[in-house]
C-alpha cells in the first residue's frame, strides 16, 4: 500500500523530532564517591636519623634476646648501658634513660648473619689453633681460602625503624632498634651506639673513624673501641643545639 506523500512527510518529522529530543537530553551525572576519611600518616624511616630529634632523655628495654646468641640479659644491658654512656659523656648530660617496662623496644633477633659470623670465628679460631703445626705458606692458604669461603658479611648488622602517625593535631612515634649482628661484646657495643644514634636523630656521616660512619666496621687490627667522634658532635650539635655539647672532645 502507498503512503500517501503528506503522510509520509509527517511521519518523518515526528521522527526527527524524537531523535533530536532524545539527542538533547541532558547525560545523568557520573557519580562522584564520597571522599574517604582521611588516614593517619604513618612515615617509615627504616635506616636514618629520627625524624622527631632530640627528644631526650630517651628510654630504651630490651624487647627481644634470641638465646642463640649465649648471651644472658645482664650482660646485654650492661653493653646497652655503655653503648649510651658514649654519647652521654661526649655530651656532658643524660641522653638515655633504661626503662624495662615501656622504653623503645631494643630486639636481638638471630639470623643466618649471626650464625655466618659465629661460623667465620669458629674457623678462624681452629686456623688460629693449628698456626704452629702449619708452615707459614700453609697457614696463609688456608687463611685465604677460609677467606673466600666466609667473605665478610655486608648485610646491615642492625637497623632503627620509627613510624610516626600524625592523627588530627596529635603525633606518636613508635621506634625500635633491632640488631642481628655482632663479633663481640665490643662490636655489640659499637653497633648500639650507632643505632642509639639514629634514634637521637642523625644520620651517616662520611667520616670512617666515626660511629655514625655507614660503611663497614673495621676488621683486624683496625678494631679499636667504639667513641664518639668529631664528625658525631658536630652532626649532634648541628641537629640539636639545645644539647650542650662537652668542650673537651676525644683524640
Amino acid at each position: 500500500m502507498k503512503i500517501p506523500l503528506p503522510w509520509l512527510a509527517a511521519i518523518l518529522t515526528v521522527c526527527a523530532f524524537m531523535l533530536w529530543l532524545s539527542s538533547t537530553r541532558p547525560e545523568p551525572a557520573a557519580h562522584t564517591p564520597a571522599p574517604l576519611p582521611a588516614e593517619p600518616d604513618g612515615i617509615e624511616l627504616p635506616t636514618e636519623g629520627s625524624s622527631m630529634p632530640c627528644q631526650v632523655p630517651l628510654p630504651w628495654r630490651i624487647a627481644r634476646l634470641d638465646e642463640e646468641f649465649g648471651l644472658d640479659a645482664l650482660t646485654v644491658a650492661t653493653v646497652l648501658s655503655e653503648a649510651a654512656a658514649l654519647w652521654e659523656t661526649a655530651v656532658g648530660r643524660p641522653l638515655f634513660l633504661r626503662e624495662p617496662e615501656a622504653g623503645m623496644p631494643i630486639r636481638l633477633i638471630y639470623d643466618q648473619r649471626q650464625a655466618r659470623t659465629d661460623e667465620r670465628r669458629r674457623l678462624e679460631a681452629e686456623l688460629e689453633r693449628s698456626r704452629e703445626s702449619l708452615e707459614p705458606a700453609d697457614f696463609e692458604a688456608r687463611a685465604r681460602e677460609l677467606a673466600a669461603l666466609l667473605p665478610p658479611d655486608t648485610a646491615e648488622a642492625a637497623v632503627y625503624r620509627e613510624a610516626v602517625v600524625r592523627d588530627g593535631g596529635g603525633v606518636t612515634v613508635s621506634r625500635e632498634i633491632r640488631i642481628h649482628r655482632f663479633a663481640d661484646l665490643e662490636d655489640l657495643r659499637r653497633v648500639a651506639a650507632h643505632e642509639l644514634g639514629h634514634a637521637l636523630g642523625l644520620g651517616h656521616v662520611p667520616d670512617a673513624g666515626s660511629l655514625m660512619w655507614g660503611g663497614p666496621a673495621p676488621r683486624g687490627d683496625d678494631h679499636t673501641s667504639p667513641a664518639v667522634g668529631p664528625a658525631d658532635l658536630d652532626r649532634l650539635h648541628a641537629l640539636c643545639p639545645g644539647l650542650r655539647v662537652a668542650a673537651s672532645r676525644p683524640n
